[in-house]
C-alpha cells in the first residue's frame, strides 16, 4: 500500500513575530516552512497575520494517522519510532527532525509536504490541522494582500 497523498486548493495561514520571519524570501531559505490552515491559530506565534493562496494544488503526503505512519517508515526502511509524532509535536526541533526523515518519501513522489488534517487524526497523531511545505516549494503559494 503507497502513502497517501492529500491535494490541497484552499487559503493557508502564518503567523510571525517579526516581519523577517514573517517574509516569503526567508521561507524559500528554510528547509521546511509551517502554514496554519485557519487564520489567528494562537497568540504564541505572533501578531504578524499572512495569507497565502496556492498558485495550483498542493500534493501533500498525509501523516494524519499511526496507520499511515507505518506505511511510511516501512516504505523509508526506518523505525515507526523516527517519525512518532510524540516527537514531531515535541516542538520545532522534533518537527523538522521527522520532516528531515521524511524528505527521501517527498522527493520520490514529487510531493510539496505534509498534512495533518484533525478529523482524520487517530488518538496518538491528534493535534491541529497543519501544513508543512519543503522550502523550495513555498514558490506555489502566493501571498495576499488585504
Amino acid at each position: 500500500m503507497p502513502p497517501e497523498i492529500v491535494t490541497w486548493k484552499e487559503l493557508l495561514y502564518r503567523q510571525a513575530h517579526t516581519a523577517i520571519e514573517a517574509n516569503k524570501k526567508q521561507m524559500h531559505k528554510e528547509s521546511f516552512v509551517w502554514f496554519a490552515t485557519v487564520p489567528n491559530y494562537g497568540e504564541f506565534y505572533g501578531d504578524i497575520h499572512r495569507r497565502y493562496r496556492p498558485r495550483r494544488p498542493l500534493r501533500l503526503l498525509d501523516i494524519s494517522t499511526m496507520a499511515m505512519r507505518k506505511v511510511i517508515a516501512r516504505e523509508l526502511g526506518v523505525e515507526l519510532l523516527t517519525i512518532h509524532p510524540n516527537d514531531q509535536y515535541s516542538g520545532d526541533a522534533g518537527n523538522l527532525r521527522v520532516h528531515q526523515v521524511l524528505e527521501p518519501l517527498l522527493q520520490k513522489y514529487s510531493l510539496d509536504g505534509t498534512i495533518i488534517e484533525d478529523y482524520r487524526t487517530d488518538e496518538q497523531c491528534e493535534g491541529p490541522t497543519e501544513i508543512v511545505l519543503r522550502g523550495s516549494c513555498v514558490r506555489y503559494v502566493k501571498r495576499l494582500y488585504d
